[in-house]
């Protein structure tokens, strides 16, 4: 532990402030006899001090507690409870910490139950993208047959990728990366639907490559911030979406042959 904040520090005991009274007066006395000596002069007295001692429903309606106000719980049942915050507590001293047992004295720690938290809404969300992979495999199938794995299978290959870079790098999966996977899913989807229906269109590429370009100035530069969410969203979504751009063309069917003009088989006809 290398520091920590207790409602003691701002209202001390009324000992411990009865004893820095009589420590302040007792240099108080000795610096005005020096003062006087430097004067040549007799000061007057000083006036006594009549003000009673801080307590906490003073200290509570003062503004300089506004900061602090948090630090204190109450009471109930004739005890009361306050908060004294830690800080520096290494990983080791975790579990002496939660073994706390003490009458009066629980450890609470924030940070893991955020973390579990966190990590229930993970699992909860990958779920969901299972689900939602599922839901997108049978609509594709209803609109485009047994050609529907070419619009579907870039995405799961660069979502599959964007994980395999992530470990490989040694980041950890958090929660921004499986809602950057469910936002991957939607824009890689798209592209493929979009190559899929204009397999005849040259400039179908085109307009994937400027949607692409979009998407990874809007979300794959996240992937330089320093805020570990924001980061590891942004490095999700960089290496997705550029995997699915370049994926999508390689699973796109070859240009259908066109149609013979209908004088050519007129002439045919004829002859």
């Amino acid at each position: 532990m290398s520091d920590w904040q207790a409602l003691s520090d701002a209202v001390p005991s009324a000992r411990t402030q009865q004893a820095n009274r009589v420590r302040v007066a007792e240099v108080e006395v000795e610096v005005r006899a020096r003062l006087a000596d430097a004067l040549g002069e007799p000061l007057p007295a000083p006036p006594k001090d009549a003000t009673a001692p801080l307590d906490v429903a003073n200290w509570l309606a003062s503004p300089l507690s506004l900061g602090e106000r948090a630090l204190w719980l109450g009471e109930e049942g004739g005890r009361v409870s306050s908060v004294v915050r830690v800080a520096g507590i290494r990983p080791a001293s975790l579990e002496a910490l939660s073994a706390l047992g003490t009458d009066g004295v629980r450890w609470v720690d924030r940070t893991a139950q955020y973390s579990t938290l966190l990590a229930t809404y993970r699992t909860q969300i990958q779920q969901w993208l299972a689900l939602g992979v599922l839901a997108v495999a049978v609509a594709l199938m209803l609109r485009f047959g047994w050609a529907a794995w070419r619009a579907l299978v870039p995405t799961l290959l660069a979502g599959a990728l964007a994980l395999g870079v992530q470990g490989l790098i040694g980041e950890p999966l958090q929660l921004f990366n499986v809602l950057a996977l469910m936002l991957l899913l939607g824009v890689g989807i798209d592209y493929g639907i979009f190559l899929l229906e204009h397999q005849d269109d040259g400039a179908s590429w085109l307009a994937v490559s400027l949607g692409a370009a979009s998407t990874l100035l809007g979300f794959g530069l996240l992937a330089l911030s320093n805020t570990p969410a924001l980061h590891g969203f942004g490095l999700t979504m960089l290496v997705g979406v550029g995997a699915v751009w370049g994926l999508s063309p390689l699973f796109r069917p070859p240009p259908r042959e066109a149609a013979p003009p209908e004088h050519s088989k007129e002439t045919r006809h004829a002859h």
